[in-house]
């Protein structure tokens, strides 16, 4: 089974490095015109990500052939891209702009944050010193002193048995109780944690001022394991608690220095025809309201697309803030939002102006880094220009092909004629019973294939999800259909074995797709097909086998225009973690990103051997 060789690993590379660490000087294992594909991105590209093919399952060597195509495939649909304009295209732009920004506040980040923070001696000391110490404390808080000072003398002067007597008659006197496990790191302010750990078991902290008003810490329990020196990872462990919470203390520095005396005022008939036309487009999707049970709604990439048809060139290019000479307008606040993976948990009007209110607020501190990103030249660093070209060739490689499905539609005549003759006449038909989960962002894929991983199966973590996909009822489960029927799905599924997951699979609407065939059968007294209700189905099937003829064909065509050359040698020399994997990498200043983008599996879509006819010797 595929799945058997996958895992989901969150992997936090540090917000303040880049991919791009060389140790050795790098070997050509593939070159395509002048592009070149490296040993070292071939290695990291194919360990940060995850990558199943329908043909090479348990073969690591056909994997990684499967791989290095698809990867010379996606430069060479990316090199033709970029001849035909597509990266001054408005689609390519909405999509790209927050990948750059991110990583541009990433950079900033690591200039003005994370390589300024640095430990002293004596604040490795003292961690070592406190890091085995844990505390179990009552946490009583409130608003007026007089009354915290009063209970703290009454604590102090009773016994440590009389504590909870003496809080009891406290109660009524509005202050309030809770319990707080105190650890190395788990307070933002270092002195006050420091100041706790040399209480002694029974003993009360004095009233102390802060952000939530008065509060105080009453030591329930107090343990302490010495810390092992000689553990490295340990240590390494406590160095980075430290180290984290000083970035904080110097990213609130640096944002107090920064916005000082920047006022920014959105304006606010731009911003409302914004949020009416999302609003708009919430109750075109679910003009029925929404059922709250699903969780959350989120816009998909279709209707963003559609949004960016809808509006008029000059509507995209209104003004929401100006700031330095630089105008934020509606295109960028829209592809943050894109990006960003906005959810609303009600399709009511006052819920999504809600929504949208909080989120051009962050918006607009995000902006703001970029902008000053930009103004210290920081998309010039070579680490920055590396990781997005990563991104360029990927993303434009992918809209490319999404510009050929126009070339592949298939009219009604053409369905109506596979339906009458193809569909009964053809005896090796595959009829296929499948359970689908579909989902809309990758982090829950990364939660569904977790708890596989961990022992569900992956009918109770479907059941969980509920209905996600179109072609399935409420448990996933599509029935018995040709496979014809279930369009792209079908014919991915059709080389699978009885109980093989496969996935995660990028379907045309954006959403990633989890499969596993639960029956399969080649029968022609398999259920009759009603025309009327699978017409769609059947022309996205039909489409499906003409963009995979066109993408294959046309990569043949590219291979020969291009020029490529493979190192298959070099390839079969390369040691690799063939354990599957998400990766995520966490970004200065908020967000993440896959570590590296998605290899789109074009493996499935080309013949690789004859490919390997065409290449230069």
């Amino acid at each position: 089974m595929i799945f058997s060789f996958f895992r989901t690993v969150l992997i936090l590379l540090a917000a303040t490095v880049s991919i791009t660490v060389a140790q050795k000087a790098p070997l050509t294992i593939a070159e395509i015109g002048k592009e070149r594909i490296t040993d070292t991105e071939f290695r990291i590209r194919y360990e940060l990500s995850p990558f199943i093919t329908q043909k090479s399952d348990r073969d690591i060597a056909q994997r990684k052939s499967d791989f290095l195509f698809s990867l010379i495939t996606e430069k060479l649909w990316y090199l033709e891209a970029l001849n035909s304009g597509m990266s001054e295209s408005q689609l390519f732009r909405f999509y790209y702009q927050p990948i750059e920004d991110i990583h541009l506040r990433d950079a900033l980040f690591k200039k003005e944050i994370s390589d300024k923070v640095k430990l002293s001696a004596d604040d490795v000391t003292n961690a070592m010193m406190f890091a085995g110490i844990e505390l179990k404390t009552a946490v009583i808080a409130g608003t007026d002193s007089v009354k915290l000072f009063s209970l703290y003398n009454a604590l102090i002067s009773s016994a440590e048995g009389k504590h909870d007597s003496v809080l009891s008659t406290y109660r009524s006197s509005g202050l309030s109780l809770h319990q707080f496990a105190v650890s190395l790191g788990s307070m933002k302010d270092a002195e006050v944690e420091n100041y706790l750990f040399t209480l002694k078991q029974g003993e009360c902290s004095s009233p102390l001022r802060s952000e939530l008003g008065w509060t105080m810490f009453l030591i329930r329990e107090k343990t302490s394991k010495p810390v092992e020196i000689s553990n490295q990872s340990e240590v390494n462990r406590i160095k980075e608690i430290v180290r984290n919470r000083k970035i904080l203390l110097k990213t609130e520095e640096y944002f107090a220095n920064l916005l000082t005396n920047i006022r920014i005022d959105i304006n606010e008939e731009n911003f409302r025809f914004t949020a009416e036309a999302i609003y708009n487009k919430i109750r075109k999707r679910y003009p029925d309201g929404f059922d709250t049970s699903m969780g959350k709604l989120t816009l998909s990439d279709r209707d963003f697309r559609e949004l960016l048809s809808e509006f008029a060139a000059d509507n995209l290019k209104r003004p929401l803030f100006t700031l330095g000479g630089e105008t934020a307008t509606v295109f960028d606040f829209l592809a943050k939002i894109a990006f960003d993976v906005l959810t609303y948990s009600s399709a009511e009007k006052t819920h999504v102006y809600q929504r949208l209110n909080v989120s051009v607020k962050t918006f607009v501190q995000s902006r703001i880094l970029t902008m000053e990103a930009k103004r210290l030249g920081l998309l010039q660093l070579e680490g920055v220009q590396h990781d997005l070209m990563l991104w360029k060739e990927s993303m434009l490689a992918h809209f490319l092909k999404l510009s050929m499905l126009d070339s592949t539609r298939v009219s009604d005549d053409e369905v109506r004629r596979y339906y009458e003759t193809d569909i009964y006449n053809d005896r090796t038909q595959v009829y296929l019973n499948l359970q689908i989960l579909t989902l809309t962002q990758l982090s829950d894929v990364e939660d569904a294939l977790r708890r596989i991983t961990e022992g569900a199966s992956f009918d109770e973590v479907t059941r969980s999800f509920g209905e996600t996909d179109q072609l399935a009822d409420s448990v996933g489960m599509t029935g018995l259909k040709p496979a014809a029927v279930l369009g792209s799905i079908g014919t991915i599924a059709s080389s699978l074995e009885l109980n093989q997951l496969y996935g995660p699979v990028r379907r045309e609407n954006g959403n990633y797709s989890l499969l596993m065939v639960k029956e399969k059968q080649r029968s022609s007294d398999a259920p009759v097909i009603d025309y009327d209700k699978d017409k769609e189905h059947l022309r996205n099937y039909l489409a499906h086998k003409n963009i995979t003829e066109y993408i294959s064909d046309k990569t043949a065509e590219l291979f020969k225009k291009y020029g490529v050359r493979v190192n298959e040698q070099l390839l079969s020399s390369i040691k690799t973690n063939d354990v599957y994997m998400f990766t995520h990498r966490l970004m200065g200043f908020g967000g993440r990103i896959s570590a590296v983008p998605l290899l789109d599996n074009w493996a499935d879509w080309i013949n690789v051997p004859q490919l390997k006819k065409v290449l230069l010797p």
